[in-house]
């Protein structure tokens, strides 16, 4: 009998690259099967080999040459290859292939967000090329809308409520526009909200 090999080592490694996990999964379950008969193939063998020796020294004596010569040499093993190796190359590019298809993504939707923030500025009377530039677009067009946020809150003309009120007693809230809350307790500002952008212009009152 003649050791025997998997499949996937008539593979390269472009080609495991359209393998999806389930492919591996029936790779490596035929990579076991294979190497557990190879392992049985050489118990075999070393079996035979041990025959051998038994009738070389029947026959030649013991510590004849031909008996020696048994000793000194075993069958030959079956070439054993490292399934986990390239089943670990073959996660590290999917990997690299899926952050660069994520690195585009985030390209084209920073680009698509810049553009919109030009036009955000151009609608405010802001110039391209005078008053920002294209790198700058979106940082300005953030600090306009906070600002025109902030606008918004105060024309609202009610008492906000605000991070560290809690400090406070009897207290009403923020006007969102004095330096302090309406009891004095606590210095109270704007600051934006988590994922604040001009186009979600969040705002939340906290104390410092």
């Amino acid at each position: 009998m003649d050791y025997v090999y998997p499949s996937w080592l008539k593979t390269n490694a472009n080609d495991r690259l359209k393998w999806t996990d389930e492919d591996w999964v029936k790779a490596k379950a035929e990579h076991l099967e294979c190497e557990e008969k190879n392992r049985a193939e050489y118990r075999a063998r070393l079996a035979v080999k041990k025959e051998m020796m038994d009738m070389a020294s029947l026959a030649y004596g013991n510590n004849s040459l031909v008996e020696k010569y048994l000793k000194k040499n075993d069958p030959p093993r079956w070439t054993s290859y490292i399934f986990d190796g390239a089943y670990d190359a073959w996660k590290k590019a999917k990997e690299e292939e899926a952050k660069k298809v994520k690195d585009m993504e985030t390209s084209r939707a920073m680009e698509t967000l810049t553009a919109e923030a030009i036009l955000y500025l151009q609608s405010h009377g802001k110039v391209l090329g005078t008053d920002f530039t294209i790198g700058t677009a979106l940082n300005e067009a953030n600090h306009i809308a906070f600002d025109l946020a902030i606008k918004d809150k105060v024309k609202e003309g009610v008492l906000h409520s605000f991070s560290g009120e809690d400090n406070c007693e009897n207290c009403g809230g923020w006007d969102g526009v004095s330096r302090r809350c309406e009891c004095g307790n606590r210095r109270v500002s704007w600051t934006q909200g988590w994922g604040f952008s001009f186009k979600n212009p969040d705002l939340e009152a906290e104390a410092y």
